[in-house]
């Protein structure tokens, strides 16, 4: 039997993507109430390498997060710091699955220098506190990944999102193709990087631009309306985030991100396989 090289915590649609495309890696199912809970599990499958991804986004968006604060704060900011902990006191590096969601603003390019300055939601102060306690420990690498895409059907991808929603938002945002994401965290793990990398493919996108491709794809026209960003708070309990990410600190790793449409296009392609005709 092949050592475990990766044990994932987290066992929702960011942890099962990792344990899919990760060779020797485990998924475990474990719900973490200590660091001495990780601890077990660390010693038990013995691991190089603890990703953590584990955390509340809320269902069906943020917005659930406004309401259940002290579950958020639990996934969000306690569970991380219990795996790093234990990671510190096993001997294990450990990475974070964590967001990009912590700027807000539109006319540069956010770069891991930047201080967040996004509060407009109780969930992305709860990342933006998470990463920040995070950068204490010198075992930790902390990647920021933004409104992630796949192309497996499930309500947590941006596809399905955009889809089931009648009214979107046209304004430029960094976006991470998960099966893209994924291949490039390996690449930092197997460098042994720790702090803090933005995760996003290299172009931004608006929302009316993936539906676009779904039109493509698919020959026909999808319904909805554009609306404003006024607009849109007038029917959201907590603010969205709107940025675009840096990538240049990936780029100096030699470590590039495939073309942002080209992805969304080959995400799309499967994920309407047996609908498109």
């Amino acid at each position: 039997m092949e050592k475990i090289r990766y044990l994932i915590f987290g066992s929702g649609y960011l942890g099962n993507k990792f344990h899919e495309q990760l060779k020797n890696s485990f998924l475990s199912k474990e719900r973490i109430k200590s660091k001495e809970g990780v601890i077990e599990v660390i010693k038990k499958i013995n691991p190089e390498i603890v990703i953590n991804c584990v955390g509340k986004t809320g269902r069906p968006n943020v917005d659930w997060c406004e309401d259940n604060k002290m579950e958020t704060i639990e996934s969000n900011i306690i569970v991380p710091y219990y795996i790093a902990l234990a990671c510190k006191a096993t001997g294990k590096r450990m990475t974070h699955i964590g967001s990009g969601c912590v700027y807000g603003g539109e006319g540069k390019a956010f770069t891991e220098e930047d201080k967040p300055n996004y509060f407009g939601s109780f969930y992305s102060i709860t990342k933006i506190i998470s990463e920040k306690i995070l950068k204490g420990f010198d075992n930790v690498l902390q990647v920021r990944i933004r409104m992630p895409i796949s192309s497996d059907k499930t309500d947590r991808n941006l596809i399905t999102k955009l889809l089931n929603y009648n009214k979107i938002i046209e304004v430029k945002n960094s976006i991470s193709v998960l099966e893209d994401a994924i291949g490039a965290i390996k690449q930092l793990m197997d460098k042994n990087k720790s702090g803090v990398f933005n995760l996003v493919n290299p172009q931004p996108v608006t929302h009316k631009e993936i539906i676009d491709i779904f039109e493509e794809v698919v020959g026909e026209k999808h319904r909805y309306e554009v609306i404003t960003l006024d607009e849109l708070a007038k029917i959201t309990k907590a603010g969205r985030s709107n940025c675009v990410l840096s990538i240049e600190k990936l780029k100096k790793e030699k470590i590039y991100m495939p073309d942002t449409k080209d992805s969304i296009r080959k995400c799309m392609e499967i994920y309407l396989k047996g609908i498109v005709k």
